[in-house]
Order: structure tokens, then sequence, then C-alpha cells
């Protein structure tokens, strides 16, 4: 943020939690709106981290 000048450009970034119904597992996935790339993906969610969704 200190580093930006009016004018840069935004990078925009999405993070999503997937998870996985029949198993409980899920995947946290950050995008790059502004690329289209993956930034990260991490398998950090197991079936004992998560609640029961309702």
């Amino acid at each position: 943020m200190l580093a930006w000048q009016p004018g840069d450009a935004v990078q925009r970034r999405v993070r999503a939690l997937l998870p996985d119904r029949a198993t409980g597992a899920g995947r946290d996935v950050t995008v790059s709106l502004t690329t289209g790339a993956v930034v990260r993906d991490s398998r950090s969610f197991r079936p004992a981290d998560q609640r029961e969704l309702s």
C-alpha cells in the first residue's frame, strides 16, 4: 500500500473456501482477478477443523 501511487493498477484478488460436502475436506484458494491466476491453493482445512454447515 505504501508504494501505491495514483494511476497505478489495483491488484484485485478473491479468496474462496471450497468445501467438499462428501468428505468434509476442503480447499482455501486465492485467485487474482487481475491476471486470472491462482495465487494460493491450500488444502488447509480438514473435517476436524470444520463446523457443520446448516
